[in-house]
């Protein structure tokens, strides 16, 4: 029998449009007939439980989709998005004109180095793997793009993939509990 566990990512937001690193507080741009969809997708996987990243985007989307039949939403501090530290809610080449040289090692390799105050994609992977064990059957996580592609990299053994994936706003990823346990 499968097991499974859904992860989805948040809808969509002014920085997925204008292309701009989000920061915590980045609100939805609400899109009633994009909920509309997901909430029936959601709907016919019936989830046990939701939790959600604490970062407020994701928490608005499950507080859109959540199931009548689910009391709350946890929070769950393992889904916050990979930390871009003095990127966040700028663009790439503001963040640059301003920090130049300082973004250089996270440029030529974001595995191991962070930008400033940020975080690197190994240091992250660390978060993704703690969350699969503790990721509970049958339950739908609500997160975001980098985090749901390092889960899927923990998943796969292989960080190098980081790169290979896309998750696209409201899509949502099962995961078979049984092949998370072989790892």
């Amino acid at each position: 029998m499968t097991k499974t566990i859904y992860l989805m990512r948040h809808g969509r937001t002014r920085a997925n449009l204008e292309k701009y690193y989000g920061s915590a507080e980045e609100p939805l741009l609400f899109e009633p007939a994009a909920f509309s969809e997901a909430k029936a997708v959601v709907a016919q996987i019936d989830p046990v439980g939701i939790a959600a990243s604490p970062y407020l985007r994701a928490m608005q989307t499950a507080a859109i989709v959540k199931p009548d039949t689910i009391a709350r939403i946890d929070e769950e501090p393992l889904l916050r998005e990979v930390s871009m530290g003095v990127l966040e809610g700028r663009r790439f080449s503001d963040a640059y004109d301003q920090y130049g040289a300082a973004l250089d090692p996270w440029i030529d390799d974001p595995f191991s180095n962070a930008p400033p105050r940020g975080e690197s994609l190994k240091d992250a992977m660390v978060r993704a793997e703690a969350f699969l064990q503790a990721a509970e059957e049958g339950h739908l996580y609500v997160s975001h793009d980098g985090i749901i592609r390092l889960i899927l990299c923990a998943v796969a053994g292989d960080i190098r993939r980081f790169f290979d994936i896309s998750v696209q706003n409201l899509q949502i990823v099962p995961l078979d509990c049984n092949e998370i346990s072989k790892r």
